[in-house]
């Protein structure tokens, strides 16, 4: 998805190498991480190449668009993992 260079604004973040030629910290500016901007709105359109003209298609029309299709899978899975987790489980052993 593309946005707009004045809607990708905000400041870089700020990471420290330990391990520099001084021997001192050192704070460097880094990309900034990944998910700290609000969700951009979607849209789909429809390009026709001849005649260079856009169509938008309405997402809303979509059946499904607002639900996860493997959500029961998704659900049923973990279930098992965590029957299966407490069915294997071993006695804890501390050692000094």
């Amino acid at each position: 998805m593309l946005a707009p260079a004045s809607e990708r604004g905000g400041q870089p973040d700020k990471m420290p190498r330990f391990v520099t030629d001084s021997g001192y910290v050192e704070i460097e500016d880094v990309r900034r991480l990944v998910g700290r901007e609000a969700p951009q709105p979607q849209s789909l359109m429809l390009l026709d190449l001849q005649t260079r003209q856009q169509f938008p298609i309405a997402l809303d029309a979509l059946r499904g668009r607002d639900s996860d299709p493997l959500a029961v899978l998704t659900t049923t899975r973990i279930a098992g993992l965590l029957a299966s987790m407490r069915r294997h489980k071993l006695p804890r052993r501390y050692t000094d």
